[in-house]
C-alpha cells in the first residue's frame, strides 16, 4: 500500500515535509500554504507574522450550521541524530514506512508534530465531497518556539467560536485544556582563569539517550543529559579536582536533553588514558549507576572520557567558584515533574525542563521551559528559581510565555466530539488537561466565547530524532475528523 497514493492528507504531508519549516524559519511553508489554498480558490489571507487563514464555505445544506476553526502549525522542532547526514534546508525530510509506522529512521524528527495537523486540513480545505458547516483554517508559525503566530493573529482574523486544534498526539483522548509556560534563561557570570601546567584535559560526553517533548514525555522517566553532566562534574570536581573548562547540552528548551558535553581540566596523572586509573574507575562507575536508574527509558544511555592532546598553552577554565555555582544551579533548580493534577489523575500539573546549557564569552547560560496548568503555579515556580539565582549571585529572565487552557465545564463541541467518538469506536473518549502547551489558550483569550478541543493521532517520542506516527491511528482519526464537522450544526 502507497499511502501517499491512497491518502489525500498522506500526499499533503509528504509535499510539506519537503519545504524547510523549522521554528523561526517558517518562510518557505509559509508561501506554500498560501499558494496552496489560493490554488484551491479560496479566500486567503497571509498576515504580517506569516500566519495562513483560508475561508471555505459551507457544503450545500449545511449554511446555517456554526463555522468551525480548523488550526495548526505549520512549524517543527528540527532534530537530528549524531551520525544523520541529512542537511535542514536541503534535504526534504526522508519518510520511511515500517508496518504501520512513518518514521525517519532515526534520521531527524518527522514533523508530524504538528505537520500531520495541518496535513489533515489541507486535504479537508480540497475535499470536494466533505459535508462541513463553513471553515476557516488557520496555519499558524512559532508555536514551538513562543505561540508568536498565533499572538500575532488579529482581532478579527476569525469569527467561528468552535475551535478544532490538530496539535495532539494520542488518538484516544480529547484535550479540554492545557498547562501555560515560560522560558526563563538562568545566567551564571563566568570568571575565567589559566588552567597552568600538570594539567591534563578531558572531553567528558553523555549521550545515546532518546529525549522527548518537555511537556508530554516530561512523566517518562527519561533523563536528562544536562542534569547527568552536572552531576558527573560534582563527582569529578570534588574526588579529582577536575575544573570546567566549558559545556554545552540540550538543543531547544521545549525538548529534554539528548547529549551534552564538558572538557575539564584535571591534575595528569594517568587520567583518560587505557588502563585501570581512578579517574576512568569514577566515569564507569557513574555510568554503571545511571544505566541502573535509567535502563528500562534510556537502554543507549552511554558516558565517555578522552584526553584531548595539543591544549593551547594559554588555555583557561572557569574559576573553582564559577563552577561550583554551576553545580549547585542544576542541583536546585527544579527539574522534571514538580507535582501532580489533584483534579485529574495522572496528569502534571507543573513541571520544568531544564533544556540547554551554554558556555558564553562571560557567563554560563541554563535555559528553562516551565510548564504548570495554573498561573499561581507557573508564578511560584518562577519565584523558586529567582530566589536560588539570588542565592548563588546569578541573574534570571522571563521570556516567550504563553497563557494556559483552563477547563471549560459545559461544551457543545466537546459533546459533539465525544458522541461522535462513541459511535465510531464503541468507548468513551478520554478527556484530559494536558501538561503541554497548546495555542488554544492564547486564542481562547484572543477570542472571548471560543469553544475548542485537541485531537490527534497517536504520535511518539516527539521533539526527537525517534519520532514517528502510527498510520492507522492517523487514517482513523482523519475519519473521526470528517465526522465531527458532519456532526457540527
Amino acid at each position: 500500500m502507497d499511502i501517499f497514493d491512497e491518502y489525500d492528507f498522506f500526499r499533503c504531508f509528504r509535499e510539506i515535509s519537503s519545504v524547510p519549516r523549522k521554528t523561526t524559519d517558517e518562510a518557505g511553508i509559509s508561501n506554500h500554504l498560501k499558494n496552496y489554498c489560493q490554488g484551491l480558490g479560496l479566500d486567503t489571507v497571509q498576515d504580517p507574522f506569516g500566519n495562513v487563514i483560508a475561508r471555505k464555505g459551507a457544503s450545500a445544506g449545511r449554511e446555517a450550521a456554526p463555522s468551525v476553526v480548523l488550526q495548526a502549525h505549520m512549524d517543527m522542532v528540527y532534530e537530528k541524530s549524531a551520525s544523520s547526514s541529512h542537511v535542514y534546508g536541503r534535504d526534504p525530510l526522508p519518510l520511511i514506512i515500517e508496518g504501520d509506522t512513518l518514521s525517519t529512521g532515526g534520521e531527524t524528527t518527522l514533523g508530524a508534530d504538528n505537520g500531520i495537523g495541518a496535513a489533515y486540513i489541507m486535504a479537508l480545505l480540497a475535499d470536494s465531497e466533505l459535508q462541513h458547516p463553513a471553515l476557516e483554517a488557520v496555519f499558524t508559525t512559532r508555536e514551538e518556539e513562543d505561540f508568536g503566530g498565533a499572538d500575532g493573529l488579529a482581532k478579527d482574523a476569525v469569527s467561528g467560536r468552535m475551535l478544532i486544534n490538530l496539535d495532539h498526539g494520542a488518538d484516544h483522548q480529547i484535550v479540554c485544556g492545557s498547562c501555560g509556560g515560560t522560558a526563563m534563561r538562568f545566567v551564571i557570570p563566568g570568571e575565567r582563569e589559566k588552567i597552568g601546567g600538570g594539567q591534563a584535559v578531558c572531553k567528558v560526553t553523555v549521550g545515546g539517550l532518546p529525549g522527548g517533548h518537555s511537556g508530554e514525555d516530561i512523566d517518562r522517566g527519561i533523563a536528562s543529559a544536562v542534569m547527568l553532566l552536572g552531576r558527573l562534574l560534582d563527582g569529578l570536581s570534588s574526588d579529582f579536582g577536575a575544573r570546567l573548562m566549558s559545556i554545552s547540552g540540550g538543543t531547544n528548551r521545549s525538548a529534554i536533553s539528548r547529549s551534552a558535553e564538558m572538557m575539564i581540566a584535571v591534575p595528569d596523572g594517568g587520567v583518560c588514558r587505557a588502563g585501570d586509573g581512578e579517574f576512568e574507575n569514577a566515569v564507569k562507575n557513574f555510568e554503571k549507576a545511571v544505566k541502573r536508574e535509567y535502563g528500562i527509558s534510556c537502554p543507549g544511555l552511554y558516558i565517555s572520557a578522552a584526553k584531548v592532546d595539543d591544549v593551547p598553552e594559554d588555555a583557561e577554565a572557569y574559576t573553582r567558584g564559577t563552577a561550583e555555582k554551576v553545580v549547585r544551579a542544576l542541583y536546585l533548580i527544579p527539574s522534571g515533574v514538580i507535582e501532580m493534577n489533584g483534579r485529574f489523575r495522572g496528569i502534571v500539573n507543573s513541571s520544568n525542563n531544564i533544556g540547554t546549557v551554554r558556555s558564553c564569552p562571560e557567563s554560563i547560560e541554563l535555559v528553562n521551559e516551565i510548564r504548570a496548568a495554573y498561573k499561581s503555579s507557573l508564578d511560584e515556580i518562577c519565584r523558586r528559581i529567582e530566589i536560588i539565582a539570588a542565592m548563588l549571585g546569578c541573574s534570571t529572565e522571563k521570556f516567550s510565555g504563553y497563557p494556559g487552557w483552563e477547563f471549560a465545564e459545559d461544551s457543545k463541541l466537546r459533546e459533539i466530539a465525544a458522541g461522535v467518538y462513541r459511535r465510531m469506536f464503541s468507548c468513551d473518549p478520554e478527556e484530559v488537561v494536558l501538561h503541554a502547551g497548546i495555542e488554544c489558550g492564547c486564542l481562547a483569550e484572543k477570542y472571548p466565547g471560543l469553544e475548542a478541543i485537541s485531537i490527534g493521532p497517536n504520535i511518539h517520542n516527539m521533539h526527537s530524532p525517534s519520532e514517528s506516527l502510527e498510520i492507522s491511528s492517523a487514517v482513523r482519526m482523519y475519519g473521526y475528523l470528517k465526522e465531527i464537522l458532519k456532526a457540527v450544526g
